[in-house]
């Protein structure tokens, strides 16, 4: 299995560049590695997925250890990356997330990734409904990924009716930690402040998840 991390382009309400805003004074994107750190093996790749030239200078730390490709067809949004990535990665199953998680639990990914792999997604499902950015993907997905990409049709739930689709129910979730928590993801300032609010919270009543 290999792990994909959609970079996409600067959030289009918050105005910049998502993965290096800083969460309890770390960028998104170190917390996503870091975590993704802890459940691969030695032999698997973390794949950076952008759609345009980034500077390395900005990942430096991690040039080592991860792996960035461009997208294959430009402008075609998570979609896209996530046909870009599948087709890129050398692994039949690809963990793929956004880079706008800053709470991801690598416990939980281990989980995810330790189920039986009888499915083309595997996909966390709760109350707010699905979560296709927090999910495991089979290169089985590809073919009909391009269909619809040829099509026009950039959304991931258009993909969803058409495949084998194995979910994680909330119950399972919440051995972990809570999806409100997990999932959380910034798209706006007032997200961003939220998520530095709850990391505060966090360190100062000295409270410890389940990571």
């Amino acid at each position: 299995m290999n792990f994909l991390i959609l970079m996409g382009g600067e959030g289009r309400r918050i105005r910049e560049k998502k993965a290096y805003l800083r969460v309890g004074g770390i960028r998104i994107v170190d917390r996503i590695i870091n975590e993704l750190e802890k459940v691969k093996n030695k032999d698997e790749e973390i794949l950076l997925v952008v759609n345009k030239k980034i500077s390395f200078k900005k990942i430096k730390r991690w040039e080592n250890k991860i792996k960035v490709v461009e997208d294959i067809i430009p402008g075609k949004g998570p979609l896209g990356g996530i046909y870009s990535g599948l087709s890129l990665s050398n692994a039949k199953f690809n963990f793929i997330t956004g880079c706008d998680m800053p709470f991801l639990n690598w416990k939980f990914i281990h989980y995810m990734r330790s189920l039986p792999k009888d499915y083309d997604i595997l996909i966390p499902l709760h109350s707010r409904g699905v979560e296709p950015l927090h999910a495991i993907y089979s290169k089985s997905c590809l073919s009909l990924i391009k269909e619809k990409l040829e099509q026009g049709e950039y959304k991931i739930r258009a993909i969803l009716p058409y495949l084998k689709i194995r979910f994680v129910e909330e119950k399972e979730i919440r051995k972990f930690d809570s999806p409100e928590y997990i999932f959380f993801n910034i798209n706006t300032r007032e997200d961003l402040a939220k998520a530095r609010k709850l990391v505060k919270l966090c360190f100062s009543s000295a409270c410890e998840r389940k990571k």
